[in-house]
């Protein structure tokens, strides 16, 4: 079964996967810059400075340490 995304899920699914790059190879998305000074590991920024628009995306767990430790403290509401 093949999936085609319409032309509005494109941008947000780029927004997605740069997030969970690393911070220094994360780039810039159609006409939104990223801004390194606002992102970390876990969350990329990007402004439209065309439109004012700023885009946040957050990254899913990746790591033993965020599904064991980090989603736990969470789960339990010791870390928000």
């Amino acid at each position: 079964m093949s999936t085609t995304l319409d032309e509005a899920d494109k941008q947000p699914l780029e927004f997605a996967q740069q997030s969970y790059k690393k911070a220094e190879e994360r780039e810039n998305v159609g006409d939104y810059e990223y801004d390194p000074t606002l992102s970390d590991v876990n969350t990329a920024v990007w402004h439209d400075h065309k439109t004012k628009k700023t885009h946040v995306s957050n990254r899913g767990s990746v790591s033993a340490y965020d599904w064991g430790v980090s989603d736990m403290q969470i789960a339990t509401g010791m870390e928000y």
